[in-house]
C-alpha cells in the first residue's frame, strides 16, 4: 500500500455550504451513480468554470509535486474521475430537464387548447340552452296573437285591397260612374256578339250612337286584316304557331277629337267583339263602356290640350286583326305618340296595368303621377313579354308606341264562356277601370308628349302606400345590399354559437318544405280534379272556383313548416334554422335580378326584410323573445305580406291551378321569409300551430270538395 496522504480538503463551512444548499443539492441532483463534470461541479460549489478552489484559511501541509513524467497519486486520480463523473450526471440531468420541460410546456399548451374547445363548446351547449329555457317563458298569447296579426295583414294585402267602391248614376258629370257605364253595358251585352254576326253589328252601331250623343263623330275603317302563321290562342288558353292563314272583314269604329294646342296623340282602345258564344261582358264591354263613359266626362270638363283618338276594334278575338290592321293601314296611325289599351280576362279584382313598352320610364312616372288607385307590377310585364299572349296592345308596342295595357283578371271562370254577363261583372272593377281611363286621358290629354320614353323604371304598388318606383339600377344595388347584410348575419351568428352543421339542417329544413307544399298541390290537383266536370271547359281557370285549394295548401304548408321548426329546434338554435332557409329565397333573389330585373324586387325587398330580422333577433340574444325582439320581426314581416301576397293572388289567377305545384313554391318562399315573426307561434306550446293549421287546411280542402259539385 502507497503511502501517499491525500491532502486535507477544505469543509462545507469552510467552502460557506449551508444546509439549505445541501437539501437543494439533493434534491436537483439525486445520487444515482452517475459523474460529474469539473464545471458543474465548480458551478454547483459557486466557483468560476476555470477557477482552481480557493485555499482554505488553515493552510494544509505542502504536497509535493511529483516530477515530470512520473505516475499521477493514486489519490489524485481517483479525486478527478469523481469530478469528473459527477459533472457529466450534471450535464446529463440538465439536458434532461428541459427536454423534460419542454415536453410539459407542449402537453400543457394542447390540453390548454383542447379544454378551450371544450369550454366553447359547452358554453355555446348552455346558450342554446339559456334561450330555450327564455323561449319557454315566452308569454302564452304571444303565439295566436301573432297568427290573427299576420292573417290581418295577409287580408289587407289582397289584391282586393284598394279597389274602389261603385260611383252611382248621380255623380257629377266630370266624374267617372260606373253606374251609368254599366247601364250602357247592359245593351251592349245582351248576347254573344262574335265579328260577322248580326248582333255584331248591332252592337257596333250602338257604340257608334252613343259616341255620337256626346258630339263626337266617327267612321267605320273597313278592311280586309290577314294573318299568315299567327300565333293565335287556342280553346285551352295556350298560345301555339299554327300552319294556316286567317284573314276577315274587320270594322273598326274610328274617332278622333283634336286638342287645343296639341303636343301630340293619345290613342285609347279596346274591342268590341266576343268569342263564339261568350256574351262578352266583360271581354270586352267593360272596355268599350269604360272608354265612352271617361270620354263622356273628359267632354263634360275643359277640352283638352293634345288630340285623342278613340279605336273600337273588331276581331281582336280572331287573331288582333282589327288593331293589326289599324296599326298597318290607317292613317292617323303615324301620328300616335302614346296608346292606352282596356282588356279583360276575368270579371272581377283590381283592373291591373300589366303591361309597358320597354323605356317605359316616363309613363311610369306619369303612372305614379296619374293613377289615384295604382295597382301594377313590372314583374307583370317580365312575365308577359315571355309568353306567346297577345291584346290589342301588342300591334302598337311591336310599331314601337309606347304606352299601358289594363285588364282584370280575377273570376276567370267566366272568361270566354256564356256566363260572362253583366250580372256577373264586378261594378268594382268596372269602376277602377274606369278610373285609369279618365285619370289617363286627363294626364296624357294635357302632357307634353314630344318625349315620351325614358329608361327603364321597377314600379309595383303596395296596399296602403301607393306606386313604388326605382330606376332599374337599383336592382343591382338592392343584389349587393341582399348579399352584404347576410354576410354579416352570418358573422354575428357565427359568433353567437351557430354552426355551420346545424345552418345546413336549416337549408335542409327548407327543401324540405318546399318539396312538402310542391306534392300537397300536385296531389290535391291529382285528387280533386276528377269531381269537377268543368274540367277542361274553361279558359280562364281551371275549376269554378278555386280559392278553397289554394288556401287548404297554404294552410298545409303552414302546419308542416311550424312542426318541422318544433322538431328541429330540439337541435338546432334560431339562428342556425335563419341561416339555412335564408340561402334559397336570396339566390333565387339575387338571380331573378340577372334574369328578369324588373321582376326581381317581389323577392328582393322581402328577403331583405327577414334578413334584418333574422340579424336584429341574433344580436338580440336570448332578450329577442322578448318584447322588442317579437315586435321587431312582426314589423319586418309586414313587408314581406304587403308584397308577397299580392302576387302569389296574380301568379295564381293568371297561370290558374295548372301549375299549382310552382304556385305553392312560391307559397313557401313567402312562409319562410315570414319565419322570425313565425317563431312565435312556440308559444304557448310547440305543436298547437301545426296541429291547429292541420284542421284548419282539412276544412278548406272540405268546403272546397263541397261546392265543386254540378249546379242545377
Amino acid at each position: 500500500m502507497s503511502d501517499y496522504k491525500f491532502p486535507e480538503l477544505p469543509s462545507d463551512d469552510e467552502l460557506g455550504i449551508t444546509d439549505d444548499d445541501r437539501e437543494q443539492f439533493a434534491k436537483d441532483f439525486p445520487d444515482d451513480g452517475q459523474e460529474m463534470s469539473d464545471a458543474e461541479l465548480a458551478s454547483l460549489l459557486g466557483e468560476s468554470p476555470a477557477a482552481k478552489p480557493a485555499p482554505a484559511a488553515k493552510s494544509a501541509p505542502a504536497v509535493p509535486t511529483p516530477p515530470k513524467n512520473s505516475p499521477e497519486p493514486k489519490g489524485k486520480s481517483d479525486e478527478t474521475k469523481v469530478r469528473a463523473k459527477a459533472a457529466k450526471e450534471v450535464r446529463k440531468a440538465e439536458k434532461k430537464r428541459t427536454k423534460d420541460e419542454a415536453k410539459a410546456a407542449k402537453e400543457a399548451a394542447r390540453q390548454a387548447k383542447v379544454e378551450g374547445k371544450e369550454r366553447a363548446k359547452q358554453e355555446k351547449a348552455a346558450a342554446r340552452q339559456k334561450a330555450s329555457e327564455t323561449e319557454a317563458t315566452v308569454p302564452a298569447w304571444r303565439g295566436p296573437a301573432t297568427l290573427v296579426i299576420l292573417f290581418l295583414v295577409a287580408v289587407f294585402s289582397s289584391s282586393r285591397t284598394g279597389i274602389p267602391g261603385p260611383v252611382p248614376a248621380n255623380a257629377p258629370d266630370t266624374a267617372f260612374s260606373s253606374a251609368r257605364a254599366m247601364a250602357t253595358l247592359v245593351e251592349l251585352a245582351r248576347e254573344a256578339h262574335p265579328t260577322g254576326s248580326p248582333e255584331h253589328a248591332r252592337v257596333r252601331q250602338l257604340v257608334v250612337d252613343r259616341l255620337a250623343d256626346l258630339g263626337i263623330e266617327s267612321e267605320i275603317q273597313t278592311t280586309t286584316s290577314v294573318l299568315s302563321n299567327p300565333r293565335v290562342r287556342v280553346p285551352d288558353g295556350v298560345a301555339q304557331l299554327s300552319d294556316f292563314v286567317r284573314s276577315a272583314t274587320v270594322r273598326n269604329i274610328v274617332a278622333r277629337i283634336p286638342g287645343t294646342a296639341s303636343t301630340g296623340t293619345v290613342l285609347i282602345t279596346a274591342h268590341y267583339d266576343s268569342r263564339e258564344i261568350a256574351v262578352g261582358a266583360a271581354d270586352d264591354g267593360a272596355g268599350v263602356v269604360a272608354i265612352i263613359e271617361a270620354v263622356r266626362a273628359i267632354r263634360a270638363g275643359e277640352p283638352l290640350r293634345n288630340d285623342l283618338i278613340i279605336l273600337f276594334t273588331d276581331a281582336e278575338e280572331l287573331g288582333l286583326l282589327g288593331a293589326r290592321a289599324f296599326v298597318d293601314q290607317h292613317r292617323w296611325m303615324a301620328d300616335v305618340d302614346l296608346a292606352l289599351s282596356f282588356e279583360m280576362r276575368g270579371a272581377g279584382g283590381p283592373s291591373i296595368m300589366f303591361e309597358t313598352n320597354e323605356l317605359n320610364g316616363w309613363v311610369v312616372d306619369a303612372l305614379a303621377d296619374f293613377d289615384p288607385a295604382p295597382f301594377t307590377t313590372s314583374l307583370a310585364y317580365e312575365v308577359y313579354k315571355r309568353m306567346p299572349n297577345g291584346t290589342d296592345f301588342t300591334p302598337f308596342r311591336e310599331a314601337g308606341v309606347q304606352g299601358m295595357n289594363f285588364a282584370a283578371i280575377d273570376n276567370a271562370h267566366v272568361y270566354h264562356q256564356a256566363f260572362d254577363t253583366p250580372d256577373n261583372l264586378s261594378e268594382s272593377t268596372l269602376q277602377h277601370h274606369g278610373l285609369h281611363a279618365l285619370s289617363a286621358l286627363q294626364y296624357f290629354g294635357g302632357a307634353d308628349l314630344s318625349e315620351v320614353s325614358a329608361p327603364n323604371q321597377v314600379y309595383f304598388s303596395v296596399p296602403g302606400v301607393g306606386l313604388i318606383t326605382y330606376p332599374q339600377v337599383g336592382v343591382h344595388l338592392l343584389s349587393a345590399l341582399l348579399v352584404g347584410l347576410f354576410a354579416v348575419f352570418v358573422v354575428v351568428a357565427g359568433r353567437g354559437g351557430a354552426r355551420p352543421v346545424g345552418a345546413l339542417a336549416g337549408l335542409g329544413v327548407a327543401v324540405f318544405v318546399g318539396g312538402a307544399g310542391f306534392g300537397m298541390a300536385t296531389t290535391l290537383l291529382d285528387r280533386v280534379s276528377e269531381r269537377h266536370a268543368e274540367l277542361g271547359a274553361l279558359h280562364g281557370s281551371l275549376f269554378h272556383s278555386e280559392g278553397w285549394y289554394v288556401l287548404a295548401v297554404t294552410l298545409g304548408i303552414l302546419a308542416v313548416m311550424t312542426a318541422v321548426v318544433a322538431v328541429g329546434r330540439r337541435w338546432l338554435s334560431r339562428d342556425e334554422v335563419m341561416l339555412g332557409v335564408l340561402v334559397l329565397p336570396i339566390v333565387a333573389a339575387v338571380g331573378l335580378g340577372v334574369a328578369a330585373p324588373l321582376g326581381a324586387m317581389h323577392l328582393q325587398l322581402p328577403a331583405l326584410a327577414a334578413v334584418t330580422a333574422a340579424l336584429i333577433a341574433s344580436l338580440l340574444g336570448t332578450r329577442a323573445t322578448g318584447m322588442l325582439g317579437w315586435l321587431a320581426t312582426l314589423l319586418l314581416a309586414l313587408p314581406v305580406m304587403l308584397i308577397l301576397v299580392p302576387i302569389v293572388e296574380l301568379v295564381w289567377m293568371a297561370l290558374t291551378l295548372r301549375l299549382f305545384g310552382a304556385l305553392a313554391v312560391l307559397i313557401v318562399v313567402g312562409v319562410l321569409l315570414c319565419l322570425p315573426a313565425l317563431d312565435a307561434l312556440r308559444a304557448p306550446n310547440l305543436w298547437w300551430a301545426p296541429a291547429g293549421m292541420g284542421a284548419l287546411a282539412a276544412l278548406s280542402l272540405g268546403a272546397g270538395v263541397a261546392i265543386s259539385g254540378s249546379s242545377d
